[in-house]
C-alpha cells in the first residue's frame, strides 16, 4: 500500500511494469500508511507541509508539535483504555473473585465496582507502559521499523494517535474515533491479556512493575513462592523494610509540606501512617488485582477456581520486592519502587474513600444511628406515654416491643430444632393479629422473664403507617448452640404480617 504519487514506488517499476515486493523507502509515505490502517486517516496522500510540523522532532529540526503531541497522545490513550476497557466474562469472573476474597458480604456490590474502576485505570497505565507500545509498533507499524530505541517507537505511537483523534488536517479527512479506536485499544491490550501459562505472566508483571530484566524466572523468584511466610536468604532488604522506609519518609515530608516544619510530631505522624499503611488492604489489593498472585503457581496453568488466600499473595508479593530489589541496578530500583508506593497509596485512599461511602449509604451502629433517641434524629422522638387500663404507663412503642419480642422467643424455641428450613409461623386465628391492648400485655407480662439459656432478643419497630406490620429483630449468635446450625435470617409470617430476624 502506497499514497499517491509516491516517489520510491515510481522507482521500482522493472522492466515489465509490475512493482518490486520490496517494502517502501519513503518514510512520508510509511506515515500515511501507518494512519490509513490504525488511526482512521481517509486521505489518499500526507501532504508534506503536515509531515513536516507533525512528524519531525526537534533534533531533527522539528518545532517541538513532534514531543507536545506525544504527551497529549499518552494521555488520551490512557482515557481510551478506560472508556473501552474490557467486560467480557473472563474479567467479570476475576474482579468477582478478588471482591469475594477481600470484601465482606456487605460490601461485596460496591466492591466489585471500585475494583472494575481500579482494574480499568491499571490497563490503561499498562497499554501506555513504553514495552507493550514498542511491540505493537515493532509489529504492526512500516514507519516504526527503521526506528532505533523502543522509547521513540512508543512516542512515535502516542503522535499517530493524537494525530487521529484531533484530525489535524480536518475533520473530512480523518473516520470517527469509534471506527478505529475500539480496534486499536484491542490490539494494544493482546500483549498482556490473560495467559493461560503462569510463568509467562508472571514474567511480564515483573517487568512492569519491579524492573524485572530476565525472560525466564529465577530461582530466587521461585523461592518466594516456595514458602511464603519466610523472607529468601539471599535478599538483600526484605520487603517489608523497604514498604515501610519509603512510606516513613513519605509521611514524614507530607506532614512538613503541610505545616512548614518537622520534629518528634512529624516522626509520630509518619509512623502512625504507616502503621496504618502497611496494615491496610491496599497490599491485598495490588498482590491480587495487579500481579494475580492470588492465581499463580509456578508451572501450572491459570485457573480461576483455584486460588490462594489474600493474606498469603500478600506475604508472596513482599518477598519480590526484596529479591527484584536485590538484582535491579542502582540506578533503576528507586524508581519502581516510587511508582509501587504511588500506586499503594493511590488504593489506601480509595479503599478509604470506599468506606466512607459505606456509612454514607448504608450507616453504621458504630455511631448510634439508628438509636430512637438521639437528638440529631428529629424523625424518631419517642411519642408522648399512654396509661393502659391496669395504670402502667407504657408508650406503645414499648408494648410492641414486649409483645414482638415475647412472640417470637416462642417461635424461636419451638422452631431451633430445624437446621434449613426458617420458621414459618401463622396466626391461629389465620387473620391480622390482634390489636396490642394494656389488657394483652398485662397478660404477657409475666412471660416477659427470659428462662436460662434463652435468646436476648432486640427488636425495632419502624415508626410510620406501616409499624404494625413490620419489625427488625436480632439476637446474637453466641447462646446457640454451634453443633445445630441455624439460619442466617428466619421469617415469622401471618397472613399480612412478616417479621424479618437478622442474626448477629
Amino acid at each position: 500500500m502506497h499514497e499517491q504519487e509516491c516517489p520510491w514506488l515510481k522507482s521500482q517499476f522493472a522492466e515489465d511494469g509490475t512493482v518490486t515486493g520490496k517494502p517502501c523507502r519513503d518514510r512520508k509515505c510509511c506515515v500515511w500508511k501507518d494512519l490509513k490502517q490504525w488511526f482512521g486517516y481517509k486521505a489518499p496522500f500526507l501532504s508534506r507541509n503536515a509531515f513536516e510540523q507533525t512528524f519531525r522532532d526537534v533534533a531533527h529540526g522539528g518545532t517541538g508539535i513532534y514531543e507536545k503531541l506525544s504527551i497529549e497522545g499518552g494521555a488520551l490513550l490512557r482515557k481510551a483504555a478506560v472508556e473501552n476497557g474490557p467486560n467480557d466474562v473472563d474479567h467479570t469472573l476475576f474482579i468477582s473473585g478478588i471482591a469475594r476474597l477481600i470484601f465482606t458480604h456487605a460490601q461485596r456490590e460496591r466492591g466489585v465496582h471500585l475494583l472494575g474502576n481500579l482494574y480499568r485505570n491499571k490497563e490503561a497505565g499498562m497499554i501506555n507502559d513504553h514495552g507493550n507500545l514498542y511491540r505493537f509498533g515493532r509489529l504492526y507499524l512500516s514507519a516504526a521499523q527503521t526506528m532505533t530505541s523502543p522509547r521513540a517507537v512508543a512516542n512515535y505511537v502516542r503522535v499517530c494517535t493524537a494525530f487521529g483523534l484531533n484530525a489535524l488536517t480536518g475533520p473530512h479527512q480523518h473516520a470517527q474515533p469509534t471506527e478505529w479506536l475500539p480496534t486499536l485499544i484491542l490490539h494494544l491490550g493482546k500483549f498482556f491479556e490473560n495467559s493461560d501459562d503462569s510463568h509467562r505472566r508472571l514474567v511480564w508483571d515483573l517487568q512492569v512493575y519491579m524492573g524485572y530484566a530476565h525472560q525466564t524466572l529465577l530461582p530466587r523468584i521461585r523461592e518466594c513462592f516456595q514458602d511464603p511466610s519466610t523472607t529468601p536468604a539471599a535478599t538483600e532488604t526484605p520487603g517489608d523494610t523497604l514498604l515501610t522506609t519509603f512510606s516513613q519518609e513519605y509521611f514524614y515530608k507530607l506532614y512538613e509540606t503541610n505545616h512548614g516544619h518537622a520534629g518528634e510530631l512529624a516522626c509520630e505522624f509518619a509512623r502512625i501512617e504507616t502503621e496504618k499503611f502497611t496494615s491496610s488492604l491496599a497490599l491485598q489489593v495490588f498482590a491480587c488485582l495487579y500481579l494475580r498472585l492470588h492465581l499463580i503457581f509456578i508451572n501450572q496453568p491459570i485457573d480461576l477456581c483455584t486460588w490462594r488466600s489474600p493474606e498469603e499473595a500478600k506475604a508472596i508479593f513482599i518477598n519480590l520486592l526484596g529479591a527484584c530489589w536485590s538484582i535491579s541496578p542502582k540506578n533503576k530500583r528507586c524508581i519502581w519502587m516510587a511508582n509501587i508506593f504511588e500506586t499503594l497509596r493511590q488504593i489506601q485512599l480509595s479503599l478509604a474513600l470506599f468506606k466512607i461511602s459505606q456509612i454514607q449509604t448504608q450507616g453504621s451502629n458504630r455511631f448510634a444511628l439508628w438509636e430512637p433517641n438521639v437528638p440529631h434524629k428529629q424523625m424518631q422522638q419517642q411519642q408522648p406515654a399512654k396509661s393502659d387500663t391496669d395504670g402502667c404507663s407504657l408508650s406503645w412503642l414499648a408494648n410492641a416491643v414486649k409483645y414482638v419480642g415475647n412472640q417470637c422467643m416462642g417461635a424461636l424455641d419451638s422452631n431451633a430444632q430445624e437446621e434449613h428450613a426458617p420458621p414459618e409461623i401463622e396466626s391461629s386465628r389465620g387473620g391480622r393479629p390482634e390489636p396490642i391492648t394494656g389488657c394483652m400485655m398485662q397478660q404477657q407480662r409475666t412471660n416477659l422473664q427470659q428462662p436460662t439459656g434463652s435468646l436476648p432478643v432486640q427488636v425495632c419497630v419502624s415508626r410510620d403507617k406501616m409499624a404494625q406490620t413490620h419489625a427488625n429483630i436480632k439476637f446474637p449468635l453466641d447462646p446457640l448452640d454451634h453443633n445445630r446450625p441455624l439460619p442466617h435470617h428466619a421469617h415469622v409470617n401471618t397472613r399480612k404480617t412478616r417479621l424479618r430476624i437478622n442474626i448477629e
